[in-house]
């Protein structure tokens, strides 16, 4: 069976206990898996489904109200974030025991890249793409020369 929402657990329950309300409680107990209850026994423990029900979702809405504010905050410091890297980056430059105790690696060399260089990187594209099965009609025409 599929799980159901909190809206519709909630009504089943209260709905049961309506039930148990208005048909069972002025009878005795009932037994319920080979264990007895009574009529205000079992509305006690839909009212804990219940209450646990409500609980989790205002929990998760505080959770949730709590994770916005985190990621409006990192936003909104961010170009300090950013301007702190670069002032370490200008302090100290390459030293590479200086920048991990800040967190920081050393800068990747960038630059143009030779014909060479691309022309390889893009036979490694290819043959990772072959090897996967990853390809679409035009790649695999291309290789098959057609």
């Amino acid at each position: 069976m599929a799980r159901q929402p909190r809206v519709q657990r909630t009504t089943r329950y209260v709905a049961l206990a309506r039930g148990v309300k208005k048909r069972w409680m002025a009878s005795g107990p009932i037994v319920l898996g080979g264990v007895s209850y009574t009529p205000q026994g079992i509305l006690d423990e839909l009212a804990s489904l219940v209450d646990a029900i409500d609980d989790g979702m205002h929990a998760y809405a505080a959770w949730r109200a709590q994770v916005a504010k985190q990621r409006q905050l990192e936003r909104s410091l961010r170009g300090f974030v950013q301007s702190l890297g670069a002032a370490v980056r200008l302090q100290y430059g390459s030293d590479l025991t200086v920048l991990t105790d800040f967190g920081m690696g050393a800068v990747k060399k960038t630059g143009p890249k030779t014909n060479e260089v691309k022309a390889a990187a893009a036979a490694k594209g290819k043959a990772t793409r072959a090897e996967r099965g990853t390809m679409g009609k035009k790649q695999r025409k291309k290789i098959k020369g057609g």
